[in-house]
């Protein structure tokens, strides 16, 4: 068997056997790679060379050392490595990232055997630096199918593939991309831009943060058009100066309102109940003891009120109060006053941080509540800021009740409950309100 010496940093890392598909690569020049649709970083070099062990028993694999190795086509380096347990054998071709390698960095291959039968189960590919954004690919026949999973969310399953699964494992990515572009809508997984949206939304970000640490939590609390500290319901004055979920929310969009008519939205207005546009025969009895559509109505007006100062009209009528809802993701279907399930909201944010940069959105939390009748409450307010960096990584932030919170533990405290989301342009240039 041919050999090749890979070298790295000057030290002689392993004598690489150079499989017999090697004569494929040839028609892989550079500028091949250099037009990846999705510009996912290659490894298919190394796992060509790789091929002999790919394809030969669990104690070749096993017995394959550790090692890093340098490409011809790509500056970055790829580390190969095998794991193992009870029932399968794994072998990983991770991709390097800020001089790391992460498990999940984008491009790189988790291909997984039976440990018994020495058969194939899948490979599983990163398309982002993201442990959400991956597809799988399986034997199928003579065939394969793949699923794709975008920011956590199984958009594709089950897709049928022409080529077998062991032509899989040694293409470029991108040919595969190619051979399910008919099946797949590739550009929801395409790098994000730091375009001057994803600035405002950062910038707005960085500023409330600063702001974070001086407020106060307050039940019931907002402030009013004059800064006073009130109750949201009985509209007397605070002993305090606390803020609860949706007086934090106003707060925030006050430091748009404000600086555009030098004083601050209006709670009384901020109440009201938009007449036949939410709510049931079965609802409307309790709309004064269980206000249920509360933080509906509220995010609804918010938008409304700093979208009509923007632009010179009334957009708190009722028939124009909808007119900033989030209503159209791709494959979930968005429910009337209710929204979308909290357990899509990665996907959901992703999807708005790439399609509608520059703005952040108002999100009212709700779920069925109480009994005889049991009504659909919405019971909390957030608000979210998603955008993508300089590097194109994506962000979502969530802040709620003068806190920031991770999604990870938002989605796991809400996740079964559903999500009606508003939007709101961000500003060229955000300052928080003055804390008295």
């Amino acid at each position: 068997m041919k050999t090749i010496i890979v070298i790295s940093f000057g030290f002689l890392l392993y004598f690489l056997p150079t499989a017999g598909v090697m004569g494929e690569m040839k028609k892989y020049n550079a500028s091949y790679f250099s037009t990846t649709p999705l510009n996912v970083p290659e490894n298919v070099e190394i796992r060509n060379n790789y091929s002999d062990i790919l394809f030969g028993s669990n104690k070749d694999i096993l017995d394959a050392p550790e090692n890093v190795y340098n490409q011809s086509y790509f500056d970055h380096r790829v580390r190969f490595q095998t794991r193992k347990n009870d029932e399968s054998i794994y072998m990983l071709f991770t991709n390097e990232e800020d001089f790391k390698f992460p498990l999940y960095s984008a491009g790189s291959y988790i291909i997984k055997k039976d440990r018994d039968s020495g058969s194939f189960v899948q490979v599983k590919i990163f398309v982002r630096s993201d442990p959400e954004s991956f597809i799988r690919v399986f034997p199928w026949g003579n065939r394969s199918r793949m699923d794709v999973y975008i920011h956590g969310y199984p958009a594709y399953k089950d897709v049928n593939l022409s080529h077998p699964f062991e032509t899989v494992l040694i293409e470029p990515f991108s040919r595969l991309v190619e051979i399910s572009g008919s099946s797949i809508d590739w550009s929801l997984l395409a790098p994000g831009k730091y375009t001057e949206g994803s600035k405002r939304i950062y910038s707005m970000v960085q500023a409330i943060r600063n702001e974070l640490p001086r407020l106060e939590d307050g039940e019931d609390g907002a402030i009013d058009a004059e800064g006073v500290y009130r109750y949201i319901e009985t509209l007397a004055e605070q002993d305090g100066k606390g803020l609860n979920c949706s007086g934090f929310a106003k707060w925030i969009v006050d430091g748009i309102y404000y600086d555009r008519n030098s004083r601050f939205l209006d709670i009384e207005e901020l109440k009201k109940k938009p007449e036949g546009l939410r709510g049931n025969r079965w609802s409307t009895r309790y709309e004064d003891e269980r206000d249920p559509y509360f933080g509906l109505d509220w995010t609804r007006n918010l938008a409304a009120s700093v979208a009509g100062a923007a632009g010179g009209e009334d957009n708190r009528k009722p028939g124009s109060l909808e007119k900033w809802d989030v209503r159209e993701i791709p494959f979930l279907t968005y429910i009337e006053d209710v929204g979308f399930q909290v357990d899509n909201l990665s996907f959901i944010l992703y999807y708005l941080a790439l399609n509608e940069p520059g703005y952040f959105y108002l999100a009212s939390l709700n779920s069925p509540f109480g009994e005889e009748p049991a009504l659909r409450q919405h019971f909390h307010v957030a608000l979210l800021f998603p955008y993508f960096d300089e590097e194109g990584r994506f962000h979502k932030v969530i802040m709620e009740r003068t806190v920031e919170s991770s999604a990870k533990n938002f989605i796991a405290r809400y996740g079964r409950d559903y999500i009606h989301i508003v939007r709101v342009k961000a500003p060229a240039n955000y300052t928080p309100p003055g804390i008295n």
